[in-house]
């Protein structure tokens, strides 16, 4: 066999080529060769491959290590075996560039494969994708991470995407804390539903500027849920901002909860 001479080296574009063949014989013989070295270009050409027996053939050496633009590949393939395959390596670790690659595929079983890797974790921005991608099943996985910890102004784009349910799922989060520019944010947003949701949670306190808020944007059923909330206390600032505006109707009920 010509690997068998003294002077055989064996190239990365050698491996790529026993690769390219896609016969496991050749390939386990290339990879025998004391001169093998994989690099991470051998490891991305065999995931593109989609052969799961000749990945687990290269994975297998001992010169392997899976940088993260190769889990990016594994994830972009969008098959299941093959990406389980990367990440059950020893030397795969888990970047956040990772994690917004497989918020962006949308395969809910790609996402919960990187979200169960020992290196996960979770970052603030990771979320704010997800959010942006707006799949509910996949938000849901990511609120079961161990490492996610909802942040105010993450809470501020979840309310301005406007799904009920997603926000909902955030606000049954344990570290989930509703700030007074989070029920401002819930007002602007006018719907009804969405406000209530976020009033009903245990760390929300009505500040006097929400009352103010409120009472500009002028509509009576959000005015109404802001002024019912256990903390909201009218102040005589909030009665001028009402008689200004020349609404009888929101008169009428700012004068009911005047202090």
């Amino acid at each position: 066999s010509l690997l068998n001479y003294d002077n055989t080296k064996i190239q990365f574009y050698t491996v790529n080529k026993a690769i390219e063949k896609g016969n496991l014989d050749i390939l386990k013989a290339v990879l025998e060769h004391s001169t093998t070295n994989i690099i991470p270009y051998n490891i991305e050409r065999v995931i593109e491959k989609g052969n799961l027996d000749i990945l687990k053939a290269v994975l297998e050496h001992s010169t392997i290590k899976i940088e993260s633009n190769n889990v990016d590949t594994a994830i972009e393939k969008g098959n299941l075996d093959l990406l389980k395959a990367v990440l059950e390596h020893n030397t795969t670790k888990i970047e956040s560039y990772n994690i917004d690659r497989a918020i962006v595929k949308g395969n809910l079983d790609i996402f919960k494969a990187v979200l169960e890797h020992s290196t996960t974790k979770i970052e603030s921005y990771n979320f704010d994708k997800i959010i942006e991608k707006g799949n509910l099943d996949i938000f849901k996985a990511a609120l079961e991470h161990s490492t996610i910890k909802i942040e105010s102004y993450n809470f501020d784009k979840i309310i301005e995407k406007g799904n009920l349910d997603i926000v909902k799922a955030v606000l049954a989060h344990s570290t989930t804390k509703i700030e007074s520019y989070n029920i401002n944010k819930a007002i602007e947003k006018s719907n009804l539903d969405i406000l209530k949701a976020v009033l009903e949670h245990s760390t929300a306190k009505i500040e006097s500027y929400n009352i103010e808020r409120a009472i500009e944007k002028g509509n009576l059923d959000i005015l109404k849920a802001v002024l019912e909330h256990s903390t909201a206390k009218m102040y005589s600032y909030n009665f001028d901002t009402v008689i200004k505006t020349g609404n009888l109707e929101m008169l009428d009920m700012v004068l009911q909860h005047l202090d």
